[in-house]
């Protein structure tokens, strides 16, 4: 179910994404914007690390 959840966060995550992109394509907007996805992206990966399936 926690998979579900994350392929949610993800379906509303990059068309946001996608979307500052193309409004500003200025090489430091994008390392910024490119900086919080990873941020996001590990966050989603320590909450699966935390409830491993057993």
């Amino acid at each position: 179910m926690k998979y579900l959840k994350a392929l949610g966060i993800y379906a509303l995550a990059v068309p946001v994404f996608v979307w500052c992109w193309l409004r500003e394509q200025r090489s430091a907007v994008y390392i910024s914007h490119l900086n919080s996805f990873t941020e996001a992206h590990s966050m989603v990966r320590k909450l699966f690390n935390q409830n491993p399936e057993t």
